[in-house]
């Protein structure tokens, strides 16, 4: 709970930057924070590296955010950035696990005029599962602001490259339900 990195090159994770292998995780990340003054900003609570490995997460992920405020400077991820891989997976290597809770009030913010802040609460490049088992899960009140675009209301922001087109599963299982009140956006980068 409101962890804070603040730095004058790059900013990873608030809370965590993993680069390598960690287990389940159970716990709520609220008001944690990753600011940039000269460079990009990367995931408000978890920065997860393309060779970090982490197991399912159980908790809510509210008010947490990632600035950036140079020029030429991106912020993404208010809450997670994600190029590796998040969630248990069987022997084939499929992701079966993944994150089980909520997302609010999550925001990703950048000053440069231009670039972007990508994903008010979830920015990444490799599949994700969102699994509400018995339980509701919400995606509400997310945001990115930059001065290209404004403020958008915005969960997840699904980067999209010629060799990667990941995949995002909304799983509601054993009377589970799923609430996104913001949007889901994909692209390249």
């Amino acid at each position: 709970i409101g962890n804070y990195v603040s730095a004058s090159s790059q900013a990873h994770g608030g809370a965590i930057y993993n680069y390598g292998t960690i287990g389940d995780i159970t716990g709520d990340f609220i008001g944690n924070n990753a600011s940039s003054s000269s460079v990009n900003a990367y995931g408000g609570a978890i920065d997860n590296s393309s060779t970090g490995t982490i197991g399912n997460i159980t908790g809510d992920f509210i008010g947490n955010c990632v600035s950036s405020f140079s020029s030429h400077t991106y912020a993404s991820g208010g809450a997670i950035d994600n190029n590796g891989t998040i969630g248990t997976q069987d022997e084939t290597g499929t992701l079966t696990g993944g994150i089980y809770g909520s997302f609010i009030n999550n925001h990703a913010e950048t000053t440069s005029t231009s670039s972007l802040a990508l994903g008010g609460a979830i920015y990444t490049s490799k599949d994700m599962n969102f699994i509400a088992n018995n339980q509701t899960i919400y995606f509400s009140g997310n945001y990115t602001t930059d001065p290209t675009r404004g403020k958008i209301p915005n969960a997840i922001f699904v980067e999209t490259t010629s060799y990667s087109q990941p995949t995002i599963q909304l799983i509601a299982q054993n009377n589970g339900t799923i609430i996104f009140n913001d949007q889901i956006d994909g692209g390249r980068v």
